[in-house]
């Protein structure tokens, strides 16, 4: 019994060596050609095909076998008694599964494989395969949902790898066209500044970077638009304003575009990049109110709304008074311009609580309230237009419109009135 048990453990190991011969087996070769398929339906040899061998009745396995120039391969001391595959695979073909094999009883095998991905079964997908082929004798090619599951896993795996080569080259093009851009811009090159801007967006736009992109682009977009508007302007061009008026849209929505993707991402714990990221979302609450500026009575009244949540979010994270000042200012003449006299009126109000000499409150408050025609109104318009010509220079371009004014307040009979304390009207 001893013995027996002995005899067996040998031709095991025996076989695990697969290239070696055995005493007390009998062993054969396998052999054959392997071609590819070619497009016009003839085939070629494949020098250089991978053939593994792996034996499914026990395990064991004889790897990274080569065929010749002429696709020819021969594969010796297979032991005849045992059950095998062949899992061929080759660059440009679909990998190949060949059961049933009979070493030293086989004639030449002839395979011919398809054009593929160079794919290659390992030896669980092979012993698997084989295994569950219905009849193993006839060997050949792979079942249908083999061949599906294994296309299914080359699809996702081309599709990862396209996924990390595009995100490796949106990192060089955000690398290299964002320094560029910054300097562009620094040399008040807009034209080159928003080309190469629009180059990282057009690569990725859903790249961490591209809300740093997206502002950057607003405020040139912003900048280049009033030059061509004020020239098509002057040169009573309507052609060249409306251009002017598109890159303003363009500003406006780069600008809501970096906000919004700014907050879909989940705030750095780190402190650096914490810091870094309150800054890149301040920055782009500020370049979304500075368009408004423009967008709403230039482009579109209608979005009033938007401006008003654009101006309110950036004035509360502004922490310099003075800059704080300069947009509610611009925020109430947005609200005169499109005719919402009323509110604007009170957000004037609001910035003379702050800075009671404000000369440009003063101003627009007293022309606000005297262009309501309400009579009941004329005093205090008296008033604040008053304190206007009290304190403006006289280099100030409405100065005189104020004069003008108050004379025609004058002529109806109302003269303006000294405040009392902090007082108006």
């Amino acid at each position: 019994m001893l013995r027996k048990y002995f005899f067996i453990t040998l031709i095991i190991v025996a076989f695990l060596c697969l290239g070696g011969m055995s005493v007390f087996a009998q062993t054969g070769a396998v052999r054959g050609t392997i071609k590819l398929k070619q497009a016009d339906g003839t085939t070629a040899p494949i020098s250089g095909a991978t053939i593994d061998v792996y034996r499914i009745d026990v395990t064991g396995r004889l790897e990274g076998n080569k065929s010749n120039k002429r696709g020819e391969f021969n594969i010796i001391g297979l032991f005849v008694v045992g059950k095998y595959v062949l899992s061929i695979s080759a660059p440009g073909a679909r990998p190949f599964l060949k059961g049933g094999i009979k070493p030293g009883l086989d004639a030449d095998i002839s395979i011919v494989m398809e054009a593929g991905d160079g794919g290659r079964y390992t030896m669980e997908q092979a012993r698997e395969m084989a295994a569950n082929e219905g009849n193993p004798s006839k060997g050949g090619g792979e079942s249908a949902e083999d061949r599906a599951k294994r296309e299914e896993l080359v699809r996702k795996n081309t599709e990862i790898t396209a996924s990390n080569e595009k995100v490796k080259q949106a990192n060089e093009i955000y690398n290299r066209v964002v320094k560029e851009g910054n300097a562009a811009y620094a040399a008040k090159n807009y034209t080159e500044a928003i080309a190469k801007y629009s180059e990282a967006l057009d690569a990725d736009a859903d790249h961490p970077g591209a809300p740093v992109v997206l502002t950057n682009r607003s405020i040139v977009l912003r900048s280049i638009a009033v030059e061509h508007y004020n020239a098509a302007a002057r040169a009573k061009d309507e052609a060249g304003k409306a251009a002017a008026k598109k890159e303003w849209a363009q500003a406006a929505e780069d600008a809501k575009s970096a906000v919004e993707k700014l907050r879909a991402q989940s705030p750095p714990s780190d402190a650096g990049a914490a810091a870094n990221y309150k800054d890149q979302v301040y920055r782009a609450l500020m370049a979304r109110a500075a368009i408004m500026k423009y967008f709403v009575p230039l482009v579109d009244p209608t979005k009033l709304d938007a401006a008003d949540v654009a101006f309110n979010e950036y004035i509360a994270v502004e922490p310099d008074v003075v800059i704080k000042r300069s947009f509610q200012l611009e925020h109430a003449q947005i609200l005169y311009q499109v005719g919402e006299v009323d509110k604007a009126i009170a957000m004037y109000k609001q910035v003379l609580e702050s800075d009671p000499e404000n000369i440009e409150a003063l101003l627009w408050v007293g022309l606000g309230l005297f262009g309501t025609d309400d009579p009941t109104k004329y005093q205090e318009a008296a008033n604040y237009l008053q304190l206007f010509v009290d304190k403006a220079p006289d280099t100030h371009e409405l100065k005189a419109s104020a004069k003008e004014t108050l004379e025609e307040l004058k002529r109806k009979d109302v003269k303006p009135q000294k405040p009392t304390g902090r007082r108006r009207g």
